[in-house]
């Protein structure tokens, strides 16, 4: 097999003993060497850290950290082991799910000259968890990710793009990792997919990220609830979003990646900043505007423009965890 680069993973782990060896086997028996991998534990109180070390003993590639102070969280975890990496590239990996075995050598085939590449997350469930699967294209259109989530166990990046983004910043604080990682690469023009499932992504009872996303699914009775709801707490939500939005342009102003779809995301994240209602009108046009950029499906119609008009209200529903 030709080598295209050296791989780094960097898995960070919390009391995540009942499905970290069969993880850490299908990292291990991926069809590209595996040139390390970076394991952080953040004060895991079960078997996870044992685990790790009994791993490392048999296969040396693996180097196990411990956050001694037990208070890192997610995104410091993640950064923090990421800074560690030595590969030319870094892959990112939850403690629970399960990777295909080709899952990096598609990635690195398929990088190019792009700084970040991403595929097919397919969640499955053995508990009853809810888990859903979205027939839809994802879109990872930079102005898309202004507003969304981004599945980050399917992130394979460059280091030498990881280590341009600043140590420190606001973003940070407001947005997970992945989130950052993707918004960065998108606003360079530099994220490509691979239209391939890559990663199976377990939903269970006990993750961070678990919960019933029910209400958000694409159906005529949860459109009107969300449009409901973001008319009623609009006043309420606009603080937090604003408070997301201001890190997100100062990140991408920082970064000056001199490109269309950065400019393009600079001109709606000073819409979405502003106040009054010149503004909103302002952004009701620009969401017209980059409808197509936007939403999941590139295209166009009544049913995008009719969003396009409401989308500066219901985005508000995104906030709706923040509002009391």
């Amino acid at each position: 097999m030709e080598d295209k680069g050296t791989v780094s993973v960097v898995i960070c782990t919390y009391n995540g003993e009942k499905y970290l060896r069969e993880q850490l086997d299908s990292i291990i028996k991926q069809t590209y060497p595996i040139y390390e991998i970076i394991a952080s534990d953040d004060g895991s109180t079960d078997s996870t850290l044992s685990i790790l070390n009994e791993y490392a003993e048999r296969y040396p590639i693996i180097k196990v950290y411990e956050n001694k102070d037990h208070t890192c969280g997610i995104n410091s975890n993640f950064f923090n082991s990421m800074r560690r990496a030595t590969g030319d590239f870094i892959a990112i990996s939850d403690q629970d799910d399960i990777w295909e075995l080709d899952k990096i050598e598609c990635q690195v085939n398929n990088i190019g000259d792009n700084y970040l590449v991403t595929g097919i997350s397919w969640n499955f469930t053995k508990d009853g968890s809810f888990a859903y699967n979205d027939p839809r294209k994802p879109n990872y259109h930079l102005l898309h990710l202004l507003f969304s989530g981004f599945p980050g166990h399917t992130i394979l990046i460059s280091r030498d793009f990881f280590e341009k983004l600043p140590v420190e910043h606001d973003i940070y604080k407001t947005s997970m990792y992945d989130v950052d990682l993707a918004i960065a690469a998108a606003a360079f023009d530099k994220l490509t997919f691979v239209d391939k499932i890559l990663v199976r992504h377990r939903k269970h009872s006990s993750a961070i990220t678990s919960g019933d996303y029910s209400e958000c699914l694409p159906s005529m009775v949860n459109g009107w609830h969300i449009l409901f709801w973001s008319i009623k707490n609009y006043y309420k939500a606009k603080p937090y979003a604003k408070i997301r939005f201001k890190s997100r342009l100062a990140f991408i102003e920082e970064l000056n990646p001199k490109t269309k779809v950065a400019s393009q995301a600079i001109d709606l994240l000073k819409a979405e900043l502003a106040d009054g209602s010149l503004a909103y009108i302002r952004l009701t046009i620009l969401c017209i505007k980059y409808r197509k950029l936007m939403f999941w499906v590139k295209g166009g119609g009544l049913k995008y423009l009719i969003k396009s008009v409401l989308y500066p209200i219901v985005q508000m529903y995104n906030y709706r965890y923040l509002v009391k």
